[in-house]
C-alpha cells in the first residue's frame, strides 16, 4: 500500500476481544500516517491470539517546486504537471512549466510528480510587469489616465507593423477582448477606449505584433 504524504489510510483488525498493533496501539483501528511495516495481534474473548501478516506501507514525499524567472516569464522545477496561481487564485489554462506573467501580484504553482502527489511552491513576488520591453525592437507605450473610470487613450509612439494587436486580459491573465488588430503605422497616436463597461478591477493591456510586445498595466 502507499500514499502521498500528508493522506492517511486506516488499517482495521478482524473482530476479536483484544487487539495489540506493533505500534502499540490497541484499538481495533489504527490511523496511519507515516511508511513502515504494520501487523496486529488479537486475542479472542477464549484467551487465543493470532498475528496478522505485515502489511508494508510506503509514503511518497512530494519535492517542493521553485519558481525562477527571466523576464515576465515564470518557470517551474521539473515535474509531470503544473498548475499556476495567482494571489491564492487559480489561473485559468496556465498548465505549463512556465507561465508569461500579464500582471504583478503573488504567484505559486502546484506540480504533480510521477506518484501522483502534489506539492506548491513558496510564493513568489513579482513586481515588475510592465516595467520593461518584451521585445526586439524599441516602442513606447503607455495608458493615460491611469487608474481610469470611464475612457482612456493608448498611447502609441513609432510603431509600424503590417500585424499590430491590441487586447485586453483581467489580473488573471485571461485574455477579455481583442481591443485593435490590423495594420498600423504612425510616428505617435492615440487609441481612445471605453472601459465604463468593465467592473471596477486592475486591467493589463497588452500591445503585440511579429516583431514586440508591449505590456501595460492599468
Amino acid at each position: 500500500m502507499e500514499f502521498c504524504f500528508g493522506d492517511t489510510t486506516i488499517l482495521t483488525a478482524t473482530i476479536g476481544y483484544d487487539y495489540l498493533w506493533s505500534t502499540g496501539d490497541t484499538t481495533q483501528s489504527i490511523l496511519v500516517t507515516t511508511g513502515g511495516n504494520y501487523f496486529v495481534t488479537v486475542t479472542d474473548s477464549i484467551g487465543l491470539q493470532a498475528i496478522s501478516d505485515s502489511i508494508s506501507i510506503l509514503v511518497h514525499t512530494p519535492v517542493q517546486p521553485t519558481i525562477s524567472r527571466i523576464s515576465d516569464t515564470l518557470y517551474s522545477s521539473i515535474a509531470s504537471n503544473y498548475q499556476w496561481y495567482l494571489n491564492d487564485t487559480l489561473i485559468s489554462g496556465a498548465t505549463n512549466q512556465s507561465y508569461t506573467a500579464l500582471a504583478n501580484g503573488l504567484y505559486t504553482v502546484e506540480t504533480t510528480d510521477s506518484n501522483g502527489c502534489h506539492s506548491f511552491s513558496a510564493v513568489y513576488d513579482l513586481t515588475t510587469v510592465g516595467l520593461q520591453n518584451i521585445s526586439l525592437k524599441s516602442i513606447d507605450a503607455s495608458f493615460i489616465p491611469n487608474p481610469t473610470s470611464n475612457q482612456g487613450s493608448l498611447v502609441l509612439h513609432g510603431i509600424h507593423s503590417d500585424k499590430l494587436e491590441v487586447s485586453l486580459f483581467n489580473q488573471m491573465g485571461q485574455k477579455i477582448e481583442t481591443l485593435f488588430k490590423g495594420n498600423f503605422r504612425a510616428n505617435e497616436t492615440n487609441i481612445l477606449f471605453d472601459f465604463s463597461m468593465y467592473n471596477s478591477g486592475v486591467y493589463v493591456i497588452r500591445v503585440n505584433s511579429e516583431k514586440f510586445q508591449r505590456i501595460c498595466e492599468s
